[in-house]
């Protein structure tokens, strides 16, 4: 099923304060057996060798341009994701199939299709012997042609128009995409729902679908990694030999971050039947796999979680009241989503208040922000976090999914993967006097979106 972008920071956060939300890497004490080769047709492809079990994953990432995408045919990429995930549902059922959907159907392998902003991905983790019949599966799936018929997409439109009704309704999406009109711009379209909405979705046809792919779906846009007990020459064999013949997209898409806000701004919405107030404030981060984004992971790390600054704030939970949007032991009065691999990274503080409570709970997450601008944190408060986090990265060890998509993402953003296996390091030099030169430096200008009760919108 393909996620909207926050119901997946949701899902991550709310498995885990720490483990699953954060891109991470594996803090193996050594880099392992690694491979990185351009096909011919333009399929980027790393291989990494881990021969601590008999399971195998992949993530491909095909980048999108948003911008070449009109306002009109917003959602689309969802849509043809949508297909995909329907298409592999049916091929699944092909007896020529039989053993490879008896073991996603019977064990917890899996194999499936998501959306976001300005990428499209698929992902499977399964057995090792499976991994042939799942990147077959997949390159027929994806780059090689299939039909798309309009029983498909009316079936994935269906599934879409749920979701899009879903948050219009739900207070905190709403709240959400008001940030993103903020943050980027009330007409960027990095600000536009990525599952369309029911307007644009309902005019969304088979053909477009099919226009979509043939501009952007296409190895010359892709990166797939894997990860598996095999060296990293069988695994480029493998992929070469499934995928080197699959042909190329019309567009070749690179991806460039919009350019930093330059003034704080607001974005108001109403609903209907709701009573109270829905704040989200945020601020813009370094480019996701840089060094600086290390530093905005470790403030996270800071104010989140059971022992972050934002629990320890009496004053905060006593204003606000109670945020109960995970179900967790503690209940924080104020939500931090992740900083996550996105065309530029941000730093969300989310709380639920009274009306007349708005402008003291912007002023107190706003303080909780520039204070890391103002003082370092004391030595004892940073190792902790530090400490926080590396547990996360060694959580993310255990799923060679996760370490897939972190490997992934590097090359998507335009770093170098093998940093994947230096955090630990890295993350051990930071100072508190380099946290207060990094909020210094971006923290200076915040979006804020805020859902109010009433019928009316800016």
């Amino acid at each position: 099923m393909v996620n909207t972008a926050l119901r997946s920071l949701l899902l991550r956060a709310s498995l885990s304060a720490l483990a699953l939300l954060l891109i991470a890497a594996s803090l193996a004490a050594a880099a392992p057996r690694h491979a990185r080769v351009v096909l011919p047709n333009g399929l980027t492809v790393i291989a990494v060798e881990d021969p601590g079990s008999a399971v195998a994953a992949f993530h491909l990432a095909v980048r999108v341009n948003p911008a070449k995408i009109p306002d009109k045919k917003s959602g689309i990429a969802a849509l043809s994701q949508q297909a995909y995930q329907y298409a592999l549902q049916d091929a699944l059922k092909d007896p020529a199939n039989a053993v490879f959907g008896e073991e996603i159907r019977g064990t917890r392998s899996v194999m499936g299709f998501n959306t976001e902003i300005d990428y499209c991905e698929a992902r499977g983790q399964f057995s090792d012997p499976s991994l042939q019949p799942a990147l077959k599966l997949l390159a027929g799936l994806v780059f090689i042609d299939q039909p798309v018929t309009e029983d498909l997409i009316s079936r994935s439109r269906d599934a879409l128009t749920n979701v899009a009704n879903d948050s219009s309704s739900n207070v905190v999406e709403s709240t959400y995409y008001r940030f993103l009109r903020a943050f980027y711009g009330a007409s960027s379209p990095y600000a536009r729902p990525v599952a369309g909405t029911q307007g644009t979705l309902a005019n969304l046809t088979a053909s477009d679908v099919q226009g979509f792919r043939t501009t952007f779906i296409g190895p010359n846009n892709g990166i797939l990694t894997l990860v598996a007990p095999r060296s990293p020459q069988d695994l480029i064999r493998l992929a070469t030999d499934i995928f080197g013949n699959c042909r190329k997209s019309l567009s070749d898409t690179r991806l460039s971050p919009p350019a930093l806000p330059e003034e704080s701004k607001i974005s108001v919405a109403a609903l209907e039947d709701w009573r109270g107030a829905s704040v989200m404030i945020g601020v813009p981060l370094a480019t996701f796999g840089t060094p600086d984004f290390l530093k905005a992971q470790l403030i996270f790390s800071l104010l989140e979680g059971k022992y972050g600054r934002l629990q320890r704030d009496q004053n905060l939970r006593g204003m606000m009241g109670l945020n109960r949007l995970m179900d967790r032991e503690y209940q924080p009065s104020v939500t931090v989503l992740p900083p996550s691999a996105a065309p530029r990274p941000y730093l969300v503080l989310h709380t639920l208040t009274m009306p007349r409570l708005i402008e003291q709970a912007r002023v107190a997450m706003l303080q909780h922000l520039i204070a890391f601008s103002e003082d370092a944190p004391s030595p004892e408060e940073l190792q902790a976090a530090k400490n926080r986090l590396l547990n996360a990265y060694a959580l993310l060890e255990l799923s060679r999914l996760n370490l897939a998509r972190s490997v992934t993402c590097y090359e998507l953003y335009g770093q170098d993967y093998q940093r994947a296996w230096n955090i630990q390091d890295e993350l051990g030099a930071l100072t508190g006097e380099s946290l207060v030169a990094f909020a210094k430096q971006y923290f200076s200008h915040h979006a804020v979106g805020l859902i109010m009760p009433g019928d009316e919108t800016d």
